[in-house]
């Protein structure tokens, strides 16, 4: 199954996102980023309105994972810990391979795993 990463819809917060928007298009995963899109970078925990959104989205049976690429793993893990929520932080999305691996990035993780 292919899709486009081009949005379809711009809301100015993820607080204008609503669990019915996303059931009338059959989505029931949202994944987001940590900072500057549910929290500012500067912010160390979580705010009243986002716990509250984050709950609307788990009784509305739509489950919330973070992906962040922020370097620093210690604020993302509390963050989502705090919330309950589960993520993937940068060492996770970016593994380091050996410069002679020579395989590409889109290579299975048994491919990864041999040689």
């Amino acid at each position: 199954m292919s899709f486009s990463l081009i949005p379809h819809i711009l809301l100015r917060s993820y607080a204008d996102l609503t669990p019915q928007m996303l059931k009338e298009r059959g989505i029931c995963l949202l994944l987001c980023d940590l900072d500057y899109t549910l929290a500012p970078k500067y912010v160390p925990e979580p705010d009243d309105a986002l716990r509250a959104w984050l709950r609307d989205m788990e009784r509305s049976g739509v489950r919330v994972m973070i992906l962040s690429n922020n370097r620093s793993p210690v604020r993302v893990e509390r963050f989502c810990r705090d919330l309950g929520v589960d993520y993937v932080g940068r060492k996770t999305l970016c593994p380091r391979l050996p410069p002679s691996h020579g395989k590409s990035w889109g290579s299975s993780p048994t491919d990864r795993n041999a040689g």
